[in-house]
């Protein structure tokens, strides 16, 4: 199966605290991967594609997690009792200084000779 993704995305069990928009419910799971432009995580509840999402990602290293906020793109149904549903996120809005963090943990924590170009 040919590589469908624009960017280089790596296994990643991050924490990643998220929230739907005009909600007020905040809950965490750990992330499954994630890329410069998205990631995948487990969820405790079906969505539909197009909801908007806040999450932020604690990285390896850096105190502060990263805050962005991120589109529902896709939904898998899985067999695991606390989260049966994994989500494709797509980051819609992040900032610079976030981004640049996600693009040195990407290039560390990935496999050897990895070189993003922008």
């Amino acid at each position: 199966m040919q590589e469908r993704r624009r960017k280089i995305r790596i296994n990643a069990s991050l924490v990643v605290s998220y929230r739907l928009l005009n909600t007020v419910f905040k809950t965490a799971s750990r992330s499954k991967n994630i890329s410069v432009t998205g990631i995948c995580l487990p969820f405790p509840q079906r969505l539909e594609s197009g909801r908007f999402i806040d999450l932020e990602i604690q990285l390896l290293d850096f105190s502060d997690p990263i805050k962005v906020t991120g589109k529902v793109i896709w939904l898998k149904e899985v067999s695991a009792a606390e989260f049966p549903f994994q989500l494709g996120v797509e980051f819609v809005s992040i900032t610079a200084v976030a981004q640049e963090k996600l693009l040195q943990h990407i290039v560390k924590e990935g496999p050897p000779g990895i070189e993003i170009i922008p």
